[in-house]
């Protein structure tokens, strides 16, 4: 039996996934989903895209700006 959490972070969502799956007759894919969906996205792939959209906007430069190169002298 699994109790009502919800996870915050990958790992966590990974984590309740493997219990949701050696609990009952569940793919691995409908187990990331179940916790994806406690976890308050609307699946495992939702979930991903979040988080990497967040990665992208920390690392990618915003649309329009150019590289400078740098260089000693």
């Amino acid at each position: 039996m699994t109790r009502n959490l919800k996870p915050a972070t990958e790992s966590g969502i990974k984590r309740l996934a493997k219990r949701l799956k050696s609990d009952g007759a569940m793919s691995h894919a409908a187990a990331l989903d179940a916790a994806a969906r406690q976890a308050g996205y609307e699946n495992y792939r939702h979930f991903t895209n979040q988080g990497r959209t967040a990665v992208d906007a920390a690392v990618r430069p915003p649309p329009g700006a150019h590289a400078q190169r740098v260089t000693d002298r």
